[in-house]
């Protein structure tokens, strides 16, 4: 329930004041309104009963004598607390004393009529007057507290990302040293490879959170469904909520970004949470259908439901129904809601060319629906009639350019158990160099390096005359965006840290299977 009741339309006043006849006098005088207002007469104004009362959030504003039994309207507001986080006040006071009147103005209150000069006309438009002028200083703050969330988000966002990327990177060592020293089918081994890869879809998470609203040609949405689950999951099981999962083996692209499509899912996946607060089926289900146009996310819940009167507003900027110790987040049980979470997904889904709906039953659950289009772009890469074998890896010259001094070096031991003959670069900038001096059949290029990044490495290894192309592999434990290559280098693919070498090795024998092998010198 709001100040203004959704139902009755009525403007809620609370009325302070010793005189039981002022609420007698205050209704007839705002009886000819245009508004409807219904008055609560407090007489006994002790400072935590009202305090509990403006609690609930239905006060539109509050008319408050000066002189009340046992003490003054001011004293009472300095013992209610900060004027401006209340609802307006507006003192009706028989004393016409300009100092008492600076007193009350000075504290923020919204106005001071004398009860002598009272007439329906005045304190109607008094009433209206400040109801919307501190809606305007509602809004401008709510805009102010947008902007400073936005901002603590992107820095929030960059630091993400680097910690990503190093945690990737650190990652991708022990991942190496795992499956080079390890025994093959070891089940030790085995254990703490799945809890690197459960650890690399956390850290795509935090990438994702790191880089949003940027295109992108094509995201699996397999593949972001279960990084936001293993971003979300452990917090949501100490909760005592579990999510399921009914998605298709291979992967289903969309034309979204990553980062956009990991905000959607997981405002999705908390408000599904957050609505289950009293629920004894605490299971939030994710579902995928792939058709050949588009993709249908489906995420249900068994919570509370929203109320049909509260449908048309659940897209509205900064309407929530997150309550302090009801529907408040799992997060951050104490606060209220924000009212950008939905907002916010429709923004994103439709700027995608998607669409969101979001049905509803009362104690019992919501469904959302979330379509978006297909892209078929990645999809068909990945198709090749053409047969590959790891024997092509064998006596191919290969250029690693890593400037982590361990994992360059796993990396080439691991392709070296394929046959291949490996240099690698620690310092980038030696790299252009060598490959004017001698023939490569390809490069797995570090994209975030000092000194000279990956974008940089590209640059000065251009060669309009080299044929062909020198193909690229571009690894990175950070988010990766780069243009056309230059020329005489092709960018043959990308692999996310932390990798498998085998992977590697599968990615660098797709690309050869079409080169031909040359002479090593």
């Amino acid at each position: 329930m709001t100040a203004r009741d959704a139902q009755s339309n009525e403007i809620a006043l609370l009325l302070i004041d010793d005189d039981a006849d002022a609420e007698v006098v205050v209704k007839r005088m705002l009886r000819s309104s245009p508004l409807r207002y219904r008055v609560e007469w407090i007489g006994d104004a002790e400072p935590g009963a009202l305090r509990n009362r403006m609690a609930t959030g239905a006060i539109g504003a509050i008319l408050l004598d000066h002189r009340l039994a046992t003490t003054t309207g001011d004293a009472l507001l300095r013992q209610l607390g900060p004027v401006d986080q209340m609802p307006p006040v507006i003192v009706l006071s028989q004393s016409t004393d300009p100092a008492v009147t600076d007193v009350y103005l000075g504290m923020g209150v919204a106005d001071y009529l004398a009860k002598d000069e009272l007439n329906p006309g005045l304190l109607d438009r008094t009433i209206r007057l400040s109801l919307r002028q501190r809606a305007q200083v509602d809004e401008e703050r709510r805009r102010h507290e947008t902007l400073l969330r936005q901002e603590r988000m992107a820095t929030i966002g960059v630091i993400a990302a680097g910690v990503a990327h190093e945690y990737n990177n650190l990652n991708s060592v022990i991942l190496a040293a795992l499956e080079l020293g390890g025994k093959p089918g070891n089940s030790t081994v085995q254990r703490a490879i799945s809890a690197i890869e459960r650890s690399r879809r956390i850290s795509n998470a935090l990438l994702a959170i790191g880089r949003p609203n940027a295109s992108t040609t094509a995201c699996d949405i397999v593949r972001q469904v279960l990084d936001t689950i293993a971003l979300l999951d452990s917090h949501l099981l100490r909760q005592d909520i579990r999510i399921t999962t009914q998605l298709p083996e291979g992967p289903v692209n969309v034309a979204m970004h990553p980062g956009d499509l990991h905000q959607v899912l997981s405002n999705l996946v908390i408000n599904a949470a957050d609505a289950m607060w009293n629920s004894t089926d605490r299971t939030v289900c994710v579902g995928l259908t792939a058709k050949d146009d588009e993709a249908i996310l489906t995420i249900t819940d068994k919570g509370v439901g929203i109320d049909p009167d509260d449908m048309p507003r659940i897209f509205d900027l900064f309407f929530t129904r997150k309550k302090p110790g009801e529907a408040g987040s799992v997060f951050q049980p104490d606060t209220v809601g924000t009212g950008l979470g939905l907002p916010l997904c429709r923004s994103l889904i439709e700027q995608n060319g998607g669409t969101i709906n979001v049905r509803s039953w009362p104690g019992t659950g919501t469904a959302v629906t979330v379509r978006l289009p297909r892209s078929h772009t990645a999809e068909r890469q990945s198709d090749s009639s053409t047969v590959v074998t790891l024997a092509t890896l064998r006596d191919r010259r290969i250029a690693v350019i890593e400037d982590n001094l361990d994992l360059g070096a796993l990396i080439a031991d691991g392709l070296a158990t394929y046959g291949c003959e490996v240099e690698v670069f620690n310092d980038p900038t030696t790299f252009p160099a060598a490959l004017r001096q001698r023939h490569f059949d390809a490069a797995v290029l570090d994209w975030i390096m000092p000194g000279l990044d990956g974008a940089g490495v590209l640059l000065a290894s251009a060669d309009a005359d080299r044929r062909p192309p020198l193909p690229v592999i571009i690894v990175s434990g950070g988010d990766v965006d780069y243009g056309p290559p230059p020329p005489g280098v092709s960018i043959a693919g990308f692999l996310p840290k932390p990798y498998r070498h085998s992977a590697l090795a599968l990615c660098l024998a797709r690309i050869l299977a079409l080169t031909p092998k040359r002479p090593l010198s």
